[in-house]
């Protein structure tokens, strides 16, 4: 893995910290999720990110989970500037 791409790591775990959340990284290509299997997924309420760590789209499906909470961030933020 890249230089860089430690450091968004990093940036993810750190980031998620901030909220009481966390990134798991497993050692296979894919991860469990119920009663299926795939590459990485976002649950708000597990308050999680699972990411295989052994596929070949590593990245992509982590910046697209990543995407997924910070779309969830962007609606509670949102939510509140509507009550306002």
């Amino acid at each position: 893995m890249a230089k860089s791409d430690h450091q968004f790591v990093s940036h993810v775990k750190n980031h998620l910290a901030e909220y009481g959340m966390k990134l798991v990284i497993g050692r296979g290509k894919f991860v469990n999720v119920g009663n299926s299997r795939c590459e990485g997924y976002f649950n708000e309420s597990e308050k999680v990110i699972r990411i295989a760590g052994n596929n070949q789209y590593f990245m992509q499906t982590l910046v697209h989970e990543y995407g997924h909470r910070s779309e969830e961030h962007t609606s509670e933020l949102q939510s509140r500037v509507d009550i306002t």
